[in-house]
């Protein structure tokens, strides 16, 4: 996926929403070289592409502004992998504990400023705006956060972005860059979040409400297992008219947003894992597929351009050389990426031949393979036909399954018995 973000046509709607998946999976697959000091950097990259590239509309109408609450109920429907979140969340505990409380002091400002945020124990205040995770779910393969954030200052009209790729329906945003979540679980991980967002509805000048999806790439959890997590958001960014800052039109606000301990546990029944190992003679195959009623997961398998480690190192050592880089192998081992596959994409259709929709990609741990990301929304699960055809931008927005089989390197149908 080399294809530089600006080459894509911008008025292509359906190129548009493939193009921003394709620029999140640039950058998340870099976890070993994304730490906290360069992650701002990158993600400020990031940030160039993806509003340029989504198209926006008008603010809200205040008539449209729903209640404040039931984060989930209120968005579920709108965002990029809808569901019925709101049957099997959990609400948090809306009570901060006592000696937590008496222990806290701050500023006459800050009280100001912070008055609906200590109204719930799972609020942090930085930089004058306000995170507060309300509700959370897990299906084993993904945590759902509903969050309402309070700009003290107000946000002005956030843009709407669409959340599909035909733009039926459109969240406001803001997206999450340099920021992690640390899960404690059976086996404790840290996940990068440099290009999440937080999606769904300004209710008024000041207030977003919205969900934060968490992909749970390399540590999917066991069902009816009872964990935490911990929120650290470093910066965020989102769309809205007169910024003074780096691009016109987006906002820019680094801060220090941390919060810890958030409950949650693992729905018992939504996560099916399937196991299938297939491959053909040129390198192409499948391993396993993750399904939940929200999205699939598949990992499958491309032909590495580098046979060997030694041969990688080399090529590595290449590029730095190019470049004027001067590092010790060590350096250029753990700091260098190059591209591990050639120019291939994925392409998934349901059981009466509608295309999924795509929503991202990441190598996997083992880099030996990538780990794509679509979103269920009313598709017929029960059998899944699975594609990869040369030109990943190509194979991606490919909603034609004939012209995909036709051209396609390998194919696997899956059979899911889901109803």
């Amino acid at each position: 996926m080399k294809r530089r973000i600006d080459e894509i046509p911008v008025s292509d709607r359906l190129d548009s929403a493939v193009a921003v998946g394709l620029n999140r999976a640039k950058f998340i697959h870099r976890r070993r070289v994304m730490k906290k000091s360069l992650a701002v950097a990158a993600s400020m990259v990031v940030l160039i592409g993806t509003f340029f590239i989504w198209g926006f509309s008008n603010p809200i109408l205040a008539s449209q502004i729903p209640f404040i609450g039931h984060i989930f109920m209120q968005n579920e429907q709108k965002i990029s992998f809808p569901g019925n979140y709101s049957e099997k969340a959990e609400a948090l505990s809306t009570e901060i504990p006592e000696t937590e409380a008496s222990d806290t002091e701050v500023s006459d400002t800050e009280e100001m400023n912070t008055t609906e945020a200590k109204s719930t124990a799972y609020t942090v205040h930085d930089a004058n705006y306000t995170f507060t995770v309300n509700e959370i779910y897990c299906d084993g393969s993904s945590i759902y956060l509903g969050m309402t954030v309070i700009a003290d200052n107000g946000f002005g009209h956030i843009y709407e972005t669409a959340t599909e790729r035909f733009g039926k329906t459109s969240a406001h945003m803001i997206f999450i860059m340099a920021s992690s979540a640390t899960l404690h679980a059976k086996n404790d991980s840290e996940i990068f979040l440099g290009n999440s967002c937080i999606e769904g509805t300004q209710i008024s000048d000041n207030t977003l409400e919205g969900i934060l999806k968490i992909n749970l790439n390399d540590a999917l959890l066991a069902p009816g297992e009872n964990c935490t997590l911990d929120l650290d958001i470093m910066g965020m960014y989102y769309g809205a008219p007169d910024s003074p800052d780096m691009v016109p039109g987006v906002s820019y606000l680094c801060g220090d947003w941390k919060i810890p301990d958030i409950p949650f546990t693992v729905d018992s029944e939504n996560l099916t894992i399937c196991t299938f190992d297939d491959s053909n003679e040129n390198g192409f195959g499948i391993r396993n597929v993750i399904i939940t009623p929200y999205e699939i997961k598949i990992e499958y398998l491309l032909p590495p351009l580098y046979k060997t480690k030694e041969e990688l190192l080399a090529a590595k050592r290449e590029y730095a050389a190019e470049e004027g880089i001067s590092m010790t192998d060590e350096e250029i081992d753990e700091y260098v990426e190059l591209e591990l596959f050639g120019n291939y994409g994925p392409s998934l259709f349901d059981a009466n031949g509608k295309a999924f929709e795509y929503q991202e990609s990441v190598e996997t741990k083992d880099q030996k393979g990538i780990l794509v990301t679509y979103s269920v929304k009313d598709a017929d699960t029960s059998t899944l036909y699975f594609y990869i055809g040369e030109g990943d931008h190509e194979s991606i927005k490919e909603t034609d399954q004939n012209a995909m089989e036709a051209r396609s390197l390998y194919k696997y149908v899956i059979e899911t018995n889901a109803e």
